[in-house]
């Protein structure tokens, strides 16, 4: 891809015209950024609306203030491809950084966020954060520096959501923890008490196995290509690899020719979607 280290002008101008090996925004500490940090952050935000291939951003340093950060947390509740963002070093308060995590409510893509250099969250701005969670499962990581008892709360939130992603990689179930479907599920329950139904009954968690299954040349099952312990003939790198013609349309949404010519970026999400990245 390119390492981007160009004029904002051209950053733009790369976003829209959505060149696939254009995935990173580069602008850390930018002079021609931060003459008009607001305004400049309201451009790129409004050229990766539309982008398919951004997969970091970088825009530290550059005095970008609640103007900016709103035009960010726009552009979050909607982006499909962004899993790094780094405002770290500018002028974004409490407030700004509060509309930021009300749009995480809306985000499944987004897994790390840098903040740290920004003024210090106030206790309201935390606790909304500790309410996105109850959405958002997708963040692992915030680069800031905490002084109060709710980091204690955020860092739970943010250990869930790693094994979270750590369970659906091995193939096993994440009803208990995953708020999303626990809402549903209490909703479903609700529901069926309301008109008469036995209680509904949540299935059992599957335990991880201790040994891994004896090699046999392939093709092997997803379950178990998504589980921790592999056969010894399986290329982990490779695991799409050993699926049967038939699961692979199944599990990737296409056929293995097509697989193979698809962009980097996109094999390795739909490896990711699949558990078997």
């Amino acid at each position: 891809f390119f390492l981007l280290v160009m004029l904002p002008a051209n950053c733009i101008e790369n976003l829209k015209a959505n060149k696939p090996d254009f995935t990173r925004v580069n602008l850390p500490n930018n002079s021609l950024f931060r003459s008009t940090p607001d305004e400049t952050c309201i451009e790129i935000c409004n050229a990766l609306a539309s982008n398919e291939y951004c997969t970091e951003v970088d825009m530290a340093g550059n005095g970008i203030s609640n103007s900016g950060a709103e035009a960010v947390a726009e552009l979050l509740k909607t982006n499909k491809t962004i899993t790094k963002l780094d405002l770290s070093n500018n002028k974004i308060d409490s407030a700004g950084q509060e509309k930021l995590f009300i749009a995480l409510r809306d985000n499944n893509t987004l897994e790390e966020l840098k903040l740290l250099g920004n003024t210090t969250p106030g206790e309201g701005c935390l606790s909304t954060l500790v309410e996105t969670f109850e959405y958002n499962t997708a963040l692992k990581n915030i680069v800031w520096r905490l002084e109060s008892r709710q980091s204690f709360k955020i860092n739970q939130q943010i250990t869930r959501n790693k094994e979270i992603e750590r369970r659906l990689k091995a193939g096993k179930s994440v009803d208990d923890i995953d708020p999303n479907i626990r809402r549903e599920t209490e909703k479903r329950i609700l529901e069926e008490r309301a008109q008469g139904l036995p209680k509904f009954v949540p299935p059992p968690v599957e335990e991880e196995p201790t040994e891994a299954p004896a090699p046999t040349g392939g093709p092997y099952p997803a379950k178990v290509l998504r589980a921790k312990l592999l056969p010894s003939d399986v290329d982990a790198s490779r695991k799409e690899d050993y699926l049967s013609d038939d699961e692979f349309k199944e599990v990737m949404k296409m056929d293995k020719q097509t697989f193979s010519g698809s962009p980097q970026w996109k094999r390795r999400q739909l490896k990711k979607d699949a558990g078997l990245f």
